[in-house]
């Protein structure tokens, strides 16, 4: 069976950067749906109108709003007024090295802000510290600003959260894992022989951190995954089965109904 095609994953970053910040481009436009490699999508809009799709939710473009792409996620646009703002590229290491206060994926995929709020300054100061990369201290500072941003957004929310605690490092370890190799391995086992230790201290792990056992990890991504091919593209069921690397259709089709309630063709047809 040839390989279905697959949503366009685009990676924006020249050899070498792990930030990029870009202005919004000024145009009217609906573009395809896609992912990113590996790396978050800050963006801050001005101006505009129209709607932003990420994942399976639509987002109306107004201004003074931010907008949250995660790796992983599908997003695209649909406007029908001119947007103004800013685009900011963020890769995983970067914030491995510089760790803010608030963690970007602790942050609503949306959030509008009173246009009196001091986010347009801020954005203004990191785009000028961006435009020259060789001072002293051009990421420690592009950092610092990062965390000032991410620090007014988790206050801009209504009702913020602090997380009782990080995930223990082996717990983040095996999502990893999980994201980099769910379409060949659907096994716990598989797993835990990569990261050296037993499945079951695996699953005791993701239990307490989680609240969930190992294996729901992997099928919720397997879920995810599907989810998106089945709004984004045309393939078919039994094609998006052996992307996902599942050999019987109908397999695949019981494990989909199991964890989501509806057969994948219910859901495509759902949302068509």
């Amino acid at each position: 069976m040839p390989h279905p095609p697959a949503i366009p994953v685009k990676d924006k970053f020249l050899p070498g950067l792990a930030v990029r910040l870009t202005r919004m481009k000024e145009v009217i436009k609906t573009t395809r749906p896609h992912g990113h490699k590996r790396y978050y999508e800050l963006i801050y809009l001005t101006e505009g109108a129209g709607w932003h799709y990420i994942d399976f939710q639509r987002y109306p473009v107004v201004p003074h709003t931010y907008y949250l792409i995660c790796p992983g996620q599908v997003h695209h646009w649909e406007l029908s007024e001119i947007p103004r703002g800013y685009v900011l590229m963020v890769k995983e290491e970067f914030l491995e090295q510089h760790p803010a206060p608030v963690a970007l994926d602790e942050l609503p995929a949306t959030l509008t802000l009173a246009p009196a709020t001091e986010a347009g300054a801020v954005w203004e100061l990191m785009e000028r510290e961006y435009q020259q990369p060789d001072a002293p201290h051009v990421a420690a500072a592009l950092a610092a600003y990062l965390h000032l941003l991410l620090v007014q957004l988790w206050r801009g929310q209504p009702n913020p959260q602090v997380r009782s605690r990080p995930l223990p490092p082996l717990v983040q370890a095996y999502k990893q894992c999980v994201d980099e190799n769910y379409r060949r391995q659907h096994l716990v086992k598989q797993y835990a022989d990569q990261l050296h230790i037993t499945a079951r201290y695996l699953n005791l792990q993701c239990q307490q951190a989680l609240g969930q056992p190992a294996s729901q990890v992997i099928a919720r991504r397997l879920v995810r995954e599907a989810k998106r091919q089945l709004l984004f593209t045309a393939n078919t069921v039994a094609q998006i089965a052996g992307d996902l690397g599942f050999d019987d259709p109908s397999y695949f089709s019981k494990f989909y109904r199991k964890q989501s309630g509806q057969s994948p063709g219910e859901y495509r047809q759902s949302i068509s």
